[in-house]
């Protein structure tokens, strides 16, 4: 697994992701993520689900994931965030196998699955996603559960 890749697609959406984002400066940079697309900020929300239990267990990784959550543009907090990524993936090679497969979904459908959580559990992932193109089209879904409703109000 390369951690590389993983870093660089969490890093723009640390900030949202670990509820900080509350300063312009940091809301730009959320805005910025943003622009990369619904799918992005799905595999992020889908990897950093399975890594949180993980780096918030784990004091330097929850130091270094704060880090580079406050200064998402600083290489140093970066790779201090990578290499505490790296430990946790070397040591669990289930998640490691997740995280690629997660990296590899390519549509929506199959990031979603990864959103899931066990249904025993009774918790499970609400996405809300608004697609607009052409003249007055709008199609409005949002996916719980396993669950896809749409809804289109003219």
């Amino acid at each position: 697994m390369d951690v590389t890749l993983l870093v660089n697609l969490l890093a723009p959406f640390l900030p949202r992701l670990l509820g900080l984002g509350k300063t312009l400066a940091k809301e730009a940079s959320v805005s910025a993520a943003w622009q990369a697309g619904e799918a992005s900020w799905a595999k992020a929300q889908a990897i950093w689900g399975r890594l949180w239990p993980k780096v918030e267990a784990k004091s330097a990784a929850l130091e270094a994931t704060n880090d580079a959550a406050q200064n998402p543009e600083d290489e140093d907090y970066l790779v201090a965030f990578r290499v505490q990524l790296k430990k946790l993936l070397v040591e669990d090679d289930e998640l490691a196998k997740v995280m690629v497969q997660i990296r590899q979904a390519e549509t929506l459908a199959e990031i979603l699955k990864f959103l899931q959580k066990d249904e025993s559990e009774g918790e499970g992932a609400r996405i809300n996603i608004q697609t607009t193109g052409g003249e007055q089209n709008a199609v409005i879904g949002s996916v719980s559960g396993g669950s896809v409703e749409i809804h289109y109000d003219k």
